[in-house]
């Protein structure tokens, strides 16, 4: 216990454990919500200033919706004390009665003014199956192996996916050889037909094929050449690509250190053993906040905003057991350490400036137009690239892409590698006639 050994006269560095945790506040403007009710988006009325990289779950933030009960609005009980009425507790704990639901934040936009919640289906399974294995053991947690259809739900698995250079996790896809036409398609046992896959994100030189694509040496497929696939599943595979030195017919994601790179897609022999990405079926959370415009949010973020302040011990009371009262004045070693030492307080040169430190900005920043990929539905991109500065507190960098005076995207990510780094950005509106900039700010 300090008190026990603490000696009037002792200096004490004391910190305010209230400023260890920075909240935000304030009220929902509009609520928009995505038609598969995994994506959500909060338009609020003041910015919330804080560093989130949608492709790091470890950044991700929770929120809290309220209802308000009692008062109408938070304003109300400020007004009132404004005006000398005590504002008690249970007025405070009558507006939190209403708490609907805690939501995780993946990324805030619009000048800091648009936060996006949402529900990920997607969960990461370790150990040692290979595909059809994977298969099974996701029915039994209630799942499927995972679909991707879009930008959203590649960016949902990349979070799901270690972000490790050896990582690999199976995903439903796989190569559809007969019945014709040969294509990739998703499996989806429900289905009626078959599930083709229009949603692309291969990595570089995949998908690797069996050779040749278009003719087969035998016109029969199977659904158990090898013992191994469930007689109860049914997977058209054509009997000469199952040769265990050419099949890679299926599709998993693959780990990497860099964002741009991380759960890309490569196809690979089904009887190699590894994990695979879980789906479940998204509830409905997201969808019933419709009709929200109004509510109150709350939004914490685990950050450390106090400043340890010194203090000279006075006096020491116990008050019970190994609990004691310190009281103490503020304490200044450059003021009251020069009296304390009977020296004369220097007198300063030139005015006194205050400052904050300055970080220096990246450098080298470029950007470059990356061409669409009609064959994996990708459309045109925009790259931008930086050398880190020298500054080893730099925690993270904040990205802006304009087409003219036109804000296309922000961007908060972590800081990744020694020397340099990279985001991409494709959307649909980018094309080759647009006049396009970037503005990279580093942050700490």
């Amino acid at each position: 216990m300090p008190g026990s050994y603490l000696r009037p006269g002792d200096i004490i560095d004391v910190i305010d454990n209230k400023k260890t945790i920075g909240r935000f506040a304030g009220k929902v403007l509009n609520y928009d919500v995505s038609g598969d009710g995994k994506v959500g988006y909060l338009d609020i009325d003041f910015p919330v200033r804080t560093l989130i990289d949608e492709d790091d779950s470890d950044t991700f933030k929770t929120i809290k919706l309220y209802n308000i009960s009692g008062y109408d609005t938070l304003e109300t009980l400020n007004l009132k004390s404004e005006d000398g009425s005590a504002v008690s507790d249970q007025e405070i704990k009558s507006i939190r009665a209403g708490h609907l639901d805690e939501f995780t934040v993946g990324s805030i936009t619009n000048n800091d003014t648009r936060i996006e919640i949402i529900n990920n289906p997607y969960s990461f399974v370790s150990g040692n199956f290979n595909w059809s294995e994977a298969v099974r053991d996701a029915r039994v947690r209630g799942g499927e192996l995972a679909t991707i259809n879009n930008d959203v739900d590649q960016r949902f698995v990349q979070t799901a996916l270690p972000r490790e250079r050896k990582a690999k996790a199976w995903i439903g896809g796989y190569y559809k050889e007969q019945p014709a036409p040969e294509e990739f398609v998703w499996l989806d046992p429900q289905a009626c037909d078959f599930n083709r896959i229009d949603f692309y994100n291969w990595a570089e030189g995949y998908p690797a094929l069996p050779d040749p694509m278009t003719t087969d040496d035998k016109d029969e497929i199977t659904n158990d050449p090898t013992s191994v696939f469930d007689p109860e599943d049914f997977f058209p595979i054509a009997v000469d690509n199952l040769d265990l030195e050419k099949a890679q017919n299926f599709v998993s994601v693959s780990g990497s250190e860099s964002t741009a790179d991380h759960a890309d897609w490569i196809t690979e022999d089904g009887l190699i053993r590894q994990g695979y990405i879980l789906e479940r079926r998204a509830d409905d959370r997201l969808l019933r906040l419709n009709g929200i415009d109004g509510l109150t949010y709350l939004l914490e973020d685990e950050v450390n905003m106090a400043k340890p302040k010194q203090y000279r011990v006075v006096n020491i009371v116990e008050q019970g057991n190994h609990t004691y009262a310190i009281e103490g004045v503020e304490y200044s070693s450059g003021k009251f350490g020069a009296i304390e030492n009977n020296e004369t307080l220097p007198i300063p040169s030139s005015p006194i400036i205050y400052t904050t430190k300055t970080l220096s900005p990246p450098g080298n920043v470029t950007i470059s137009l990356i061409e669409e990929e009609i064959e994996f539905n990708r459309p045109y991109g925009i790259k931008v690239s930086w050398a880190h500065p020298v500054e080893d507190t730099i925690r993270g960098y904040k990205v802006q892409i304009f087409d003219e005076a036109e804000l296309k995207k922000t961007l908060e990510v972590r800081k990744i590698g020694e020397r340099n780094q990279s985001v991409l950005f494709r959307d649909e509106s980018i094309n080759e006639g647009g006049s396009y900039t970037a503005r990279v700010e580093t942050l700490q």
